[in-house]
């Protein structure tokens, strides 16, 4: 055993997991069906990783492998439904139609019918946290019992208890619980989730980093209506953004926007963006692309909680195929993280300084990193004042592309 520091590797990496997907790997952790759907990329379907083939690696699975010669490791997968797929399934609970003539929106459903599967719509929730007015304040509760959101919630309870063998053997919808029961545990899930302290502290940081993500967009967006350089300029500037306007470096933000500035047509997430948009489109654009850009983000919070087995695989359900491109364009190769918090480190298939080694840019993306102290001090007053820059960086933006600011 190799000593480090006095400890030996199994003390100072014990609490620790990891995910690597190898191409090469036999055994697949994801069932079969869904390794299908997920490598068909007009599916709906997309997984976290950018294989299939995962391998799950631990402390005790590796001691067990040892003393035994095999290792038995129990995953758990939920499928991620986006805003729109939750509200096909709540026209498909309420009229046995999800509303659609596309045919893998059908497709999908069936599928997910026949098929036992775990899903988790907690996104959906968050994501709608923006129609809760004064979130902080217990007392200012707005999420309605009989809004559309809180509808859906309760179509999503019912789609759950959707008797299987019922709707194989003849098409038919029944269910196991009643409009009542349904809607008596949506309630329960909406208090847990914006009512309770652990609920809002969770939903105050995923919305904290939508704030972040949001300002680096706005300024990502600027620069590259406002400059005539090339990629490589225009990132250089953008550093100098995170330096000193934003104060937090996202490496999966950072190589997208440098796709971004280098008209990558893979970027279609960004195609309505354009001079002339009226200001509140705009705004509603970038947040919505903000909230776009959190998926990964919250797949790897609930990744790091290890679900009802030893791994949890998280896949996201959407038609959008503009978000699901966005998705892949920072391939995640295997992510590491710990068992009793929800940190988790990605690791890409090309790291972010290998990238901009290849694009020429490596000096410049290595100062990003000087003077830590400042970027670390631009940050903390950004969260302090509740990120209150985003509408000062957002008026330069409307100014320079706005039809009517």
């Amino acid at each position: 055993m190799h000593i480090w520091h006095g400890q030996s590797i199994k003390d100072k990496f014990g609490d620790y997991k990891a995910i690597v997907s190898l191409d090469t790997y036999d055994e697949l952790t994801l069932s079969n069906d869904i390794t299908r759907v997920v490598k068909d990329i007009n599916s709906g379907f997309i997984s976290y990783y950018d294989s299939n083939r995962l391998y799950c690696i631990d402390n005790d699975s590796m001691n067990t492998m040892i003393q035994t010669g095999s290792n038995n490791i129990e995953s758990d997968y939920s499928i991620m439904f986006d805003t729109n797929f939750t509200s096909y399934i709540d026209r498909f609970v309420r009229t046995g139609s999800p509303g659609v003539s596309e045919n893998r929106v059908y497709m999908a459903i069936d599928m997910l019918l026949k098929n036992n599967y775990q899903y988790d719509y907690n996104f959906y929730l968050l994501e709608n946290t923006k129609i809760i007015t004064d979130f902080d304040r217990a007392d200012n509760y707005q999420f309605e019992l009989n809004n559309e959101h809180f509808e859906n919630i309760v179509s999503m309870e019912l789609f759950k208890s959707i008797k299987r063998d019922v709707y194989m053997d003849t098409g038919k919808l029944e269910y196991s619980i009643s409009y009542d029961m349904a809607r008596s545990q949506a309630k329960y899930i909406v208090d847990s989730l914006y009512k309770s302290e652990q609920g809002k502290s969770f939903c105050n940081s995923i919305i904290m980093m939508q704030k972040q993500i949001l300002l680096n967009l706005i300024g990502m967006v600027r620069i590259n209506f406002t400059s005539n350089n090339g990629a490589r300029k225009k990132a250089k500037e953008f550093f100098t953004y995170i330096k000193n306007v934003s104060g937090i470096y996202m490496e999966r933000e950072v190589i997208i926007a440098y796709k971004y500035f280098d008209k990558n047509k893979k970027l279609a997430i960004f195609k309505k963006i354009n001079k002339g948009i009226k200001s509140n489109k705009l705004y509603s654009l970038l947040s919505n692309i903000a909230w776009d850009f959190t998926i990964p983000r919250f797949m790897e919070r609930i990744l790091s909680t290890c679900g009802e087995g030893d791994y949890f695989l998280p896949i996201l359900l959407s038609i959008d195929s503009d978000l699901r491109e966005l998705l892949r364009l920072f391939p995640v190769k295997a992510s590491i993280f710990h068992k009793h918090n929800l940190k988790l480190l990605p690791i890409p298939s090309k790291s972010s300084i290998e990238y901009f080694t290849e694009k020429k840019c490596e000096d410049d993306f290595i100062k990003l990193f000087d003077e830590r102290e400042k970027r670390i001090n631009v940050l903390r007053v950004n969260q302090n004042d509740n990120y209150k820059i985003i509408q000062k960086e957002y008026k330069k933006l409307e100014k320079i592309i706005c039809h009517n600011p």
